[in-house]
């Protein structure tokens, strides 16, 4: 287990009970876990679990110089998938009829949600609204299912959904999602700044806290 599990972390991967259930377990055991962080040690990475353990995932171990170039790229990512995912999070909510936040291991029926909102207004221009959120939502099928595919293979593609049961068309949230909490956690409480210098060191304060 350790080889491709060391190596599915370099390639940026969110190790959960989800998405690989037996490297999940694995990563468990906390002599497995000293085990991959020694490795990982050795080339500048650290392993690092999600508040509540949910997932496992590859950290620099210092941000310096040479990272700064690769920073830009990821704090420009998570910008941008910020608003769809907030989106796609409040939509579950909204018409699941749900009190809270969905988080990991949490189903999503997805004929219950496209029932829920083809048959209310607002629902569907939550759903429009998807495609001011960047061209990867963008979908020739202007119809409610055409426009919920392509949310929902979206989600999957970043990481955050993963589908349970092709019989009963359900998804399942991954651990992915609570390092999603945990940037918008940092994010609150760090307002990002707006001079260039600031900005360079609030990424580097975000890369060393959760990346």
């Amino acid at each position: 287990m350790f080889e491709p599990i060391v190596l599915a972390l370099l390639q940026g991967a969110f190790i959960c009970d989800q998405t690989n259930a037996n490297a999940y377990q694995w990563l468990r055991d906390g002599n497995n876990q000293k085990s991959v962080d020694d490795f990982l040690l050795k080339i500048g990475r650290k392993l690092v679990a999600t508040n509540n353990g949910n997932a496992f995932y590859a950290a620099w171990l210092t941000v310096g110089q040479n990272e700064r170039t690769e920073i830009k790229n990821i704090f420009a990512n998570i910008k941008h998938t910020i608003a769809p995912v907030v989106n796609f999070l409040e939509m579950c909510m909204k018409y699941t009829k749900e009190d809270t936040a969905p988080t990991s291991g949490e189903r999503v029926n997805y004929s219950d949600l496209l029932v829920a909102v083809s048959d209310n207004a607002n629902a569907l221009e939550m759903l429009h609204s998807f495609t001011n959120m960047g061209k990867e939502f963008v979908s020739l099928d202007a119809s409610p299912k055409g426009m919920l595919d392509r949310v929902i293979q979206q989600m999957i593609k970043w990481g955050y959904l993963v589908e349970n049961s092709k019989k009963m068309n359900t998804y399942i949230f991954t651990g992915k999602l609570d390092y999603f909490y945990e940037i918008l956690t940092f994010l609150n409480e760090n307002e990002m700044p707006g001079s260039l210098g600031d900005e360079e060191e609030s990424k580097a304060s975000m890369q060393e806290t959760l990346l």
